[in-house]
């Protein structure tokens, strides 16, 4: 089976002066992700460090959209992300 990783990050989030509001928005934005893909994703997203969180899927297309749906969240906080995704099977 061949699935979508993808690894995000918060652009600059270093520089923001309230780094905890924005870790808590960041679980919050995952919770609701989470809630409402459920059933694309191959397992829960998850925050690795900090503000880095990745998801897997086994749809290189719902990478895709998921990734833009975070980008969505957060440029409504004026926030940008990083985003790398990686397409192969699981070893």
């Amino acid at each position: 089976m061949v699935y979508a990783a993808v690894i995000m990050d918060i652009v600059g989030s270093r520089r923001v002066k309230e780094r905890e509001r924005l870790q808590k928005l960041l679980q919050s934005y995952i919770d609701e992700v989470n809630e409402r893909y459920r059933i694309v994703l191959s397992a829960p997203i998850s925050i690795t460090a900090g503000d880095e969180w990745q998801l897997l899927t086994d749809s290189p297309g719902e990478a895709y959209r998921l990734t833009h749906e975070f980008q969505r969240l957060f440029w409504s906080e004026g926030l940008e992300i990083y985003a790398g995704i990686g397409v192969g099977t699981l070893s």
